[in-house]
């Protein structure tokens, strides 16, 4: 392992930090039913696993009507083992160190999906994504939007403007907060790439 991983001990996730994920975000007045009688982790709908030292993903098939998960500020490398998540519509995978966008494929539902400050290089494997709404992918190592268009469904009339834009503007700033983008079928509301302060 890294030098990274020296000062913090990694977890990946099992049983006992879904179990306890669970348990904290159960009001205070179910929460001792919950520990006594146990829970179904197909009923729950939402799972918060922030600040945990992860750093892989696994044992989360069981939420199989999970519309938002948190896996933010981890230290999570690979996007996987969420192939049976399709009813998921939230992802924040902000704060990790993940370096190439993949296992997304069968988030056919995924609204919001958040990859804000990883080690992102190449902006890929995105097309089955066509709910996607809202896209945070700032603070990242990109350095082209090449295939973007490809990447996210949107059509490439569209994406040719919007990168051409997208380039002007990166040419003039060293920044761009938010970009408005609505085609077709609202496939893609908004780009962000946030990191610096806003021009918009």
């Amino acid at each position: 392992m890294s030098q990274l991983y020296d000062s913090i001990e990694p977890n990946i996730i099992d049983d006992e930090m879904v179990q306890k994920a669970v348990e904290e975000q159960c009001p205070e007045d179910i929460e001792k039913l919950v520990k006594r009688e146990g829970i179904n982790f197909k009923d729950v709908t939402e799972l918060q696993l922030s600040f945990r030292n992860i750093l892989q993903i696994d044992n989360l098939w069981q939420f199989e009507n999970l519309t938002k998960l948190q896996l933010d500020n981890n230290i999570i490398e690979r996007i996987e083992a969420l192939e049976s998540l399709v009813h998921l519509v939230w992802l924040d995978l902000s704060f990790n160190n993940i370096e190439v966008i993949e296992g997304l494929d069968t988030l056919v539902k995924l609204q919001d999906l958040s990859l804000y400050n990883n080690r992102i290089s190449k902006i890929e494997h995105m097309d089955t994504l066509h709910e996607l709404q809202i896209f945070s992918i700032g603070k990242n190592n990109l350095t082209t939007l090449e295939d973007v268009s490809a990447s996210l469904g949107t059509p490439s009339a569209t994406m040719s403007s919007i990168c051409c834009l997208l380039l002007l503007i990166f040419q003039t700033w060293s920044f761009l907060h938010s970009l408005l983008v609505k085609s077709g079928k609202s496939i893609l509301q908004s780009i962000c790439f946030v990191g610096m302060p806003a021009i918009f």
